[in-house]
């Protein structure tokens, strides 16, 4: 399960081992390297130092990853940058090392890299080690980022991940140094440390790497409240380099995306028991005896086979599934179980042509509305879908006559946006499109919804003149839907829109979409000024839980609010649990 452990590890640490940044590089720099990577003429090695670290509450901190070695980079004509590990000096998982074998399998393994698009792309040699690959592919993407050092002002931005998205910020300095800072996670359990947070990048006079050094702590609250620590360095050695491989033939190399690190840890998944897994045609098989009192064990070893079909590239087990789905033409408990046992395979997938397939579904061949709200549903959880399931997505959510087909499949085209990494502005566009013809407040407050689901800085306008409106639902939506916005002034918004509010729903909303975002310490300060002087203790929570979040970050002013929320409040309840939180930590 080592494989698995890594990723699952890596999901709550941007810079752990299966994070893929969706860069938002400037167009300038499309179809070759950034401008920070080693020109055609340079090669150098460099010096590398990982370290990560998890800590649950209450226990002592467990070793996650230590490695130490040397990594060779130099251009090839094409000006795609080769980087391959020379040396591994040390090399552990778990606080165990790495076998020998494994280690030397992935020394003089080149990978090649340069600009797609709008983020990078990265060839890695076959026969690379898969249960490291994750690990490659993160040390690439952090050693080459997107800008080049100059004279610009900070510029805060979303990038994502396979776990979701992040605002990061790129400061410049006259040093030719540019510091990385995550400023909020996208997830509302996960709570960037208001101390240990960046990575600061060193330049020469040419523009080269000189280093990349960094500490980032994320804690999580949920399902357990952990604190995963990394330290990164990377540091360019002087003097004599050693060499790269001679030739490169990409013919022996394969795409190294999070798609792959995805299908490895789900084979491992899905295969930890062989002996006992069933065949794709066994399994369907199996699923027509499903009941709605079978065993969920029953339930779980269909699904684990379906999985398997789909992770194991038969090129026939979307056909069946989808087929499947249509031939259950029943509504009952029983049959709507093994539907929602077919599309739950679907939706699990990281697959494109399975969005695809789910995207026909759901326009074109599902006979009933229940079906295409399977279909509609399980387009906001699949892996890889694209620009072209979102507009798809639009398109039912534009003609739809059922409200609930109309509503979900607004969200679907908004967790589209998200999964691209918010920049998709076709999709900007027509939701700003829909929402100013729009003229029934529900219908509003759903796109207002998915343009919260999407992200994109293309709302704050919309957003921000639609959190003023006199109907609840759209205030609240609007203002839940600032929760991801990568703007500075966004968090402030929502704490001065919280000091004005008097519902409970829309107060509600606000503490849930601050809970996404990093406070200052006046933020902290008058949001504790507001809620613990409401006699409501369900908001009262909600506010807590921001503050303990800010605390468990090791924000002072957190602290130093909670403990006034302590004092202030007239509920017993909330007052034991506070102290009963400071004295656990």
């Amino acid at each position: 399960m080592k494989t698995l452990w890594i990723v699952i590890f890596g999901l709550f640490i941007t810079l752990a081992i299966s994070a893929l940044i969706e860069r938002q590089s400037s167009p300038s720099n499309a179809g070759g390297l950034p401008k920070t990577a080693l020109s055609p003429s340079v090669a150098a090695n460099y010096s590398v130092e990982l370290h990560m670290t998890m800590k649950k509450r209450g226990e002592a901190k467990t070793e996650g990853v230590l490695l130490l070695g040397t990594l060779a980079q130099a251009t090839n004509p094409n000006a795609e940058l080769i980087t391959e590990w020379v040396s591994l000096n040390k090399f552990e998982v778990a606080g165990v090392p790495v076998d020998n074998l494994i280690i030397s399998s992935m020394l003089h393994k080149p990978s090649i890299s340069s600009v797609e698009g709008r983020g990078m792309s990265h060839l890695i040699a076959k026969d690379f080690p898969e249960d490291y690959m994750g690990l490659q592919l993160n040390l690439l993407e952090k050693i080459i980022i997107p800008e080049e050092p100059a004279d610009h002002m900070p510029l805060v931005q979303t990038e994502s991940d396979e776990m979701g998205r992040y605002n990061v910020r790129y400061s410049f300095d006259e040093e030719k140094k540019i510091t990385k800072t995550w400023i909020q996670s996208h997830l509302s359990n996960i709570k960037v440390d208001s101390k240990y947070n960046s990575i600061v990048y060193g330049f020469d006079q040419a523009g080269t790497l000189k280093s990349a050094v960094g500490h980032i702590v994320l804690h999580s609250s949920e399902p357990e409240q952990i604190e995963y620590d990394t330290q990164l360095s990377v540091q360019r050695l002087e003097g004599s380099h050693l060499p790269l491989t001679a030739l490169v033939d990409k013919v022996n190399m394969r795409r190294l995306s999070v798609q792959d690190i995805h299908t490895i840890a789900a084979k491992e998944t899905v295969s930890s028991d062989p002996e006992s897994a069933l065949s794709l045609a066994e399994a369907l098989s199996k699923l027509d005896l499903l009941t709605s009192n079978s065993e969920y064990l029953d339930e779980l070893k269909i699904a684990r086979a379906l999985d398997e079909s789909l992770l194991s590239g038969n090129a026939n087990a979307i056909h069946l599934i989808t087929d499947k789905i249509l031939a259950i033409s029943e509504r009952d408990e029983s049959s709507k179980r093994r539907v929602a046992v077919l599309f739950g395979a679907l939706s699990a997938s990281h697959d494109s042509v399975v969005a695809d397939a789910l995207s026909v579904l759901a326009q074109k061949s599902c006979p009933d509305s229940y079906c295409k709200q399977q279909a509609i549903v399980s387009m906001s959880f699949v892996g890889a879908p694209s620009a072209v399931n979102a507009q798809q997505m639009l398109e039912i959510a534009e003609s739809s006559p059922d409200p609930d087909l109309q509503s979900s499949a607004f969200l679907a085209a908004g967790n589209i946006g998200g999964k691209l990494g918010g920049n998709v502005p076709e999709l900007s566009n027509a939701l700003i499109k829909d929402y100013n013809q729009e003229k029934d407040d529900t219908k509003k407050s759903n796109i207002l919804m998915a343009m919260g689901n999407h992200g994109s800085s293309d709302y704050i306008g919309t957003l921000e003149k639609s959190a003023q409106s006199e109907d609840i639902l759209v205030r609240a939506s609007a203002l839940y839907g600032m929760r991801n916005l990568a703007s500075d002034r966004t968090t402030g918004v929502l704490v001065e829109a919280a000091q004005r509010e008097d519902s409970l729903i829309v107060n509600s909303e606000i503490l849930g979409a601050l809970a996404y975002r990093n406070l200052t310490g006046d933020d902290y300060s008058k949001i504790a000024d507001k809620f613990a002087k409401l006699e409501n203790k369900d908001l009262q929570d909600q506010a807590v839980g921001l503050l303990l979040s800010g605390y468990r970050a090791h924000d002072e002013a957190a602290e130093a609010s909670l403990k006034r929320f302590q004092t202030e409040t007239s509920l017993d309840e909330v007052k034991t649990y506070i102290a009963t939180e400071l004295k656990a930590r």
